[in-house]
């Protein structure tokens, strides 16, 4: 397919695809979005930055202009994702008379109950603020005709299960509704979430091997320990551009965020214990090149799109080839080239060889 307007939809989307920038659709889109508009449900492998965002915005916008009541509903594990896919939508939303609401945590609930109140027909949130609103009687199903779980193997791995289930059985089973879960990973748990709340779902699965993209350079350094903090002010001095630096807890994050601070580097630091205000404002900062260096736990590893990210460097491991895929992928964003750096201790080297066996089993281990 070589352009979206050879999909049957709405020409006020068209338009604003093709303001956007958007011409020819990506793998994931081209596959799902036919099919999204056959109201079928839908199982989709589909790993970060595949372009799956518009891969299901698309087919409920075209849904919600031509109805006038019907309401979807799109849940991701993170205030960063659900902030990043509320943006997308509501470029895409510009000319119609749709309104939208963003509803996660770390927000005022107030706030967002007002937002409730303008009757919003999309509705991007977070499971627990989900809950929340839906105890207070703030959040109503009775018109959710579609339901959208981003990324359902961190909706999981966060432990938000038990909410996913108890906001299933809240809506009408008088309600008709299209289901899409996407996943960058399929485990036993992501599949028996599927087999209990899909109807029937058309599975498409798009590249998802743990290997990042093509045009994004790995190179190690190996160091000793108590060398590790030296490595990265090197990289740092020899880098351009935006770089993003991820540490492995929110502890030394911040201590890490201070070091570099005190030692003349321009950075900020977000971690799971930042108000999503301040996070909303560190990333804008960022995003506006008003500092270089942004440090962070893996709660920015999925979620953050800025486009002039260069370079990420790995100063702690991540726990697997997954989550270390979804960090080098901030960088390469637009096709791109990019750089990842991960800083290997003589005490990573087990970990680090587990990594790199699982994004290419003939790696030669170090």
């Amino acid at each position: 397919m070589e352009n979206f307007s050879e999909l049957n939809l709405h020409k006020t989307i068209l338009n604003n695809l093709k303001r956007e920038g958007f011409v020819k659709p990506k793998e994931i889109q081209e596959r799902c979005i036919p099919i999204a508009l056959e109201n079928k449900d839908i199982l989709a492998l589909s790993p970060t930055a595949s372009g799956k965002t518009i891969a299901f915005s698309l087919g409920i916008i075209h849904k919600l202009l031509n109805t006038s009541k019907d309401k979807a509903m799109i849940m991701s594990p993170t205030r960063e994702l659900a902030g990043q896919i509320s943006s997308v939508f509501n470029k895409l939303i510009i000319g119609t008379p749709i309104r939208s609401a963003l509803l996660t945590g770390g927000s005022s609930i107030q706030k967002q109950i007002r937002q409730l109140e303008r009757n919003p027909r999309i509705i991007f949130l977070t499971p627990g603020r989900a809950w929340d609103l839906s105890q207070r009687k703030k959040l109503n199903f009775k018109d959710i005709t579609t339901i959208v779980l981003d990324e359902g193997d961190e909706l999981i791995n966060f432990g938000f299960l038990p909410q996913i289930n108890r906001l299933m059985e809240l809506i009408p089973k008088t309600n008709k509704v299209q289901k899409l879960l996407f996943s960058a990973t399929l485990p036993h748990s992501v599949v028996s979430l599927a087999e209990r709340i899909l109807n029937n779902p058309i599975k498409i699965s798009v590249d998802p091997s743990s290997a990042p993209a093509k045009n994004i350079k790995l190179e190690t350094r190996f160091c000793k320990d108590g060398n590790k903090y030296n490595q990265l002010t090197t990289e740092l001095y020899e880098r351009k551009g935006g770089i993003i630096v991820f540490a492995k807890t929110r502890r030394s994050c911040e201590k890490l965020s201070k070091r570099l601070a005190f030692d003349g580097f321009s950075c900020e630091h977000i971690s799971s214990n930042v108000r999503q205000n301040k996070r909303d404002r560190i990333v804008k900062k960022f995003r506006n090149k008003e500092f270089s260096i942004l440090i962070g736990t893996d709660v920015l590893a999925r979620g953050i799109d800025v486009p002039h990210v260069d370079t990420v460097i790995n100063f702690d491991l991540p726990n697997n080839a997954e989550v270390f895929r979804h960090r080098v992928g901030r960088t390469s964003r637009n096709n791109d080239k990019g750089l990842a750096i991960t800083i290997v201790t003589d005490n990573d080297r087990l970990n680090w060889n587990y990594i790199e066996r699982q994004i290419d089993p003939n790696a030669k281990q170090q």
